[in-house]
């Protein structure tokens, strides 16, 4: 879609639209109260944010000079793992834990 509209307009729509919609969807939550609602929230917030995460992903590498490209990618990369907690799905096989929460190796 970002080939046909402009990667500008995907990013910053579904971006707007979610600022806008966030609040009345924590006033919804308080309204009424309930394990519908917080999933009809949590369904309409992540699907804007994932609306621009393709063409996001695909501009962050673009803003850096083709030498350092995939170097800067993955220092942005490994510095967001690095705080906020990040584990690749392979290192615990059958794991149902989150990534923020480490896991001991199989056999343990």
């Amino acid at each position: 879609m970002s080939d046909i509209y402009g990667r500008r307009s995907i990013i910053l729509a579904p971006r707007a639209i979610t600022a806008i919609v966030t609040v009345p969807s924590f006033l919804l939550l308080n309204a009424f109260p309930s394990a519908g609602t917080l999933y009809l929230a949590t369904l309409a917030l992540t699907a804007l944010t994932a609306m621009s995460g393709a063409a996001t992903l695909t501009a962050v590498p673009e803003l850096l000079p083709p030498s350092v490209r995939a170097g800067g990618f993955a220092i942005a990369y490994a510095a967001g793992a690095s705080l906020f907690g990040a584990r690749p799905s392979w290192s615990s096989p059958g794991s149902s834990a989150p990534p923020a929460i480490p896991t001991r190796p199989p056999g343990t």
